[in-house]
C-alpha cells in the first residue's frame, strides 16, 4: 500500500481543487503559499461539477492501469443520500456518503467519505441512488492523521457511472484517453 498524503487543511483545499489530477498549461500560485503546493491552468469545464467549481489537473490519464496505481481504494459503490456540506479555508465542500458494493483494490472502511467541490446545489456525479465504479485516494489533513475521506482519483478521471445496460460509463469528458465505457463485472 502506498503512504497516505499529508496535507494542512490550506493544502487540503488545494487538493481538492485538482484531486490528483491533469492538464498541461502553465502553472499558477493557489492557497496561502504556506503548503508549497501549486495548482496548473485552466479548469476542467467538462466535468459534471462545472457549473459549482472548478478543479485544475496536474495529471492526465491514459490508461486505467494508471488511475489503479495512483488509488488507494478501487470500489463499486452506491451513493448514498447523506451528504454534508463543509467550508475548507473558503471553499464550498460536499462530503458524500458511498456504500461499497464491491472492492477491487484498498482495504474498505467501515464508511466511504468522497469529498468534490462545491455545495451539492449544482450537477454532481455522484447522484444519490446512482452506483459507480471509483479510483480513490485517501489524504491526511495533518501527518499521520488519517481523515477518513476520499477524492475520486484525477479529478473525475476515475469516476465511472453503471448505466442501465450494466456497463460503467466514463462521466469525465477531459480524459480523451481512458476507455468510455468498462465491463459490469471489471476485475483489476
Amino acid at each position: 500500500m502506498r503512504p497516505m498524503r499529508a496535507f494542512t487543511a490550506g493544502g487540503m483545499a488545494v487538493l481538492l481543487l485538482f484531486a490528483a489530477g491533469c492538464s498541461s498549461a502553465p502553472a499558477e500560485s493557489v492557497g496561502d503559499g504556506s503548503s508549497g503546493v501549486t495548482a496548473v491552468g485552466a479548469a476542467a469545464k467538462n466535468s459534471p461539477a462545472a457549473e459549482t467549481s472548478e478543479a485544475s489537473r496536474v495529471k492526465t490519464y491514459e490508461q486505467v492501469a494508471e488511475l489503479v496505481n495512483d488509488s488507494d481504494l478501487v470500489v463499486v459503490a452506491e451513493v448514498a443520500a447523506e451528504q454534508r456540506q463543509a467550508d475548507l479555508n473558503g471553499t464550498a465542500v460536499t462530503e458524500r456518503v458511498v456504500h461499497v458494493i464491491r472492492t477491487l483494490k484498498g482495504e474498505t472502511p467501515e464508511q466511504v467519505v468522497i469529498s468534490e467541490l462545491g455545495d451539492g446545489a449544482g450537477t454532481f456525479a455522484l447522484q444519490p441512488g446512482t452506483t459507480h465504479l471509483l479510483f480513490l485516494s485517501e489524504y491526511e489533513l495533518q501527518q499521520g492523521s488519517p481523515a477518513g475521506q476520499f477524492v475520486i482519483t484525477g479529478v473525475y478521471a476515475g469516476d465511472y457511472q453503471q448505466a442501465s445496460d450494466g456497463l460503467f460509463a466514463k462521466t469525465d469528458n477531459d480524459s480523451p484517453g481512458l476507455p468510455q465505457t468498462l465491463p459490469a463485472d471489471f476485475a483489476l
